[in-house]
C-alpha cells in the first residue's frame, strides 16, 4: 500500500518525466538531441523548483497578525493590553509649575482607569519637595492642612521619578509643595 505522501512524490515524478518528454520531443528538430536533452533538464528543473517553492508558500500557514501592533489598539492606558498590542504613550503634563513655599499646588491629571502614568518631577533650583497623587477627597483633606491618604508620592525629594497604575476613574491630582527645605551637597 502507498502511503499519501509517496503517492504525491509518485506523481510528482510521473508529471516531470512526461513533461520532459515532451519537451524533448519538440525540440529534437530543431536543435539535436544532446542540446534538446540539456535544454530540456534546465527548464524541467527551473519550473520544478518554482512548482516546490510555491507548493510550499501555500502549505505554510499564515502567521496570525494578533501578534502584530494595531493601528486601532486601545489608547494609553490599557493596562489590560495583550502583549504585543499598541501602546500610545501621550503627554499629560508638560510645563514648569511656580510652587509658593507652604501653599499646594494642584494639577488636575487627564487619566482614567488603567493608564500608566510615569515621567520625572524635578525641582529646578535642587528644593526639596514633596508630591502625591490624590483623588478629591483626599485633595480637600490636603487643602485644610488634616492628615491624607495617596495613591503615590514622595515627602522632601529634590527629584524623582514617577511611575503610578490609575486604579479607578478620577478625578486624579497632583498636587506638589515646596517646604523650601535644601539638600546641602559635599
Amino acid at each position: 500500500m502507498v502511503s499519501a505522501g509517496a503517492g504525491k512524490a509518485i506523481v510528482e515524478f510521473l508529471s516531470a518525466t512526461a513533461a520532459f518528454v515532451t519537451i524533448a520531443a519538440f525540440l529534437i528538430p530543431y536543435v539535436g538531441i544532446v542540446d534538446a536533452l540539456l535544454l530540456d533538464g534546465v527548464l524541467l528543473t527551473a519550473a520544478l523548483v518554482v512548482l516546490r517553492l510555491w507548493t510550499q508558500s501555500q502549505k505554510r500557514p499564515r502567521e496570525s497578525s494578533t501578534g502584530r501592533p494595531s493601528p486601532h489598539g486601545k489608547g494609553a492606558g490599557d493596562s489590560a493590553s495583550a502583549p504585543g498590542q499598541l501602546v500610545i504613550e501621550r503627554t499629560i503634563v508638560s510645563k514648569s509649575f511656580n510652587v509658593q513655599a507652604g501653599k499646594l499646588t494642584k494639577v488636575e491629571l487627564p487619566v482614567e482607569e488603567g493608564d500608566y502614568v510615569f515621567g520625572r518631577l524635578e525641582e529646578e533650583d535642587r528644593q526639596w519637595f514633596s508630591w502625591y497623587i490624590v483623588d478629591i477627597k483626599n485633595l480637600r483633606k490636603a487643602e485644610q492642612k488634616r492628615s491624607f491618604d495617596y495613591e503615590a508620592g514622595e515627602e522632601d525629594v529634590p527629584s524623582t521619578v514617577l511611575d503610578w497604575a490609575v486604579p479607578s476613574n478620577g478625578p486624579w491630582y497632583l498636587v506638589l509643595d515646596v517646604s523650601m527645605k535644601q539638600y546641602c551637597g559635599e
